[in-house]
């Protein structure tokens, strides 16, 4: 029918979405990135050494090279303890006690095996109480049901109370 015409050129929310690369391409992908930065890191490395070499051989002298001297000195070692401070401490593992050559004891806990038990009311400990309590709930919800039955010595129909006005 015409409905199902109209079913048919709707289009889903993902088709015009680009399909997702599988996992192997995006996993080759990511290995060329990660190599190609470890190259150019290499290289980097590589030209800073050169530059340095370069530059002992030029080495300037005077007042200004000593003051950035000292204050390069004085960045490094600020930087050096910085690192120290932030640094992990050196883990050791815990020293056995001397007690404990043995079986352990097993906690309270684990004797009582109890897991995870609800807490339970005081009032409910004693039986013929609980059975008290339960009952008067009981009457309390059936007094929601039924209506009481109203009988009584003052409302029995006793006649006229006078008589004609």
């Amino acid at each position: 029918g015409p409905g199902s015409q109209a079913r048919k050129s709707r289009r889903s929310g993902d088709e015009d979405l680009p399909a997702r690369a599988s996992l192997g391409d995006r996993r080759a992908k990511y290995d060329s990135r990660a190599a190609s930065r470890a190259a150019a890191e290499a290289e980097a490395e590589a030209e800073a050494e050169r530059r340095a070499a370069g530059s002992s051989k030029k080495q300037r002298r005077g007042e200004e090279d000593a003051f950035y001297q000292e204050a390069k000195a004085r960045a490094a070692e600020k930087r050096a303890r910085k690192k120290a401070k932030y640094a992990d401490p050196v883990s050791h593992p815990p020293q056995a006690d001397e007690e404990a050559a043995g079986k352990r004891n097993i906690s309270y806990e684990i004797e009582k095996n109890r897991g995870l038990t609800p807490h339970r009311s005081r009032q409910l400990k004693n039986p013929r109480k609980k059975h008290r309590i339960r009952f008067g709930q009981a009457v309390t919800r059936r007094k929601g049901q039924v209506q009481e039955v109203k009988q009584g010595p003052g409302q029995a129909y006793g006649g006229e109370g006078t008589g004609h006005k």
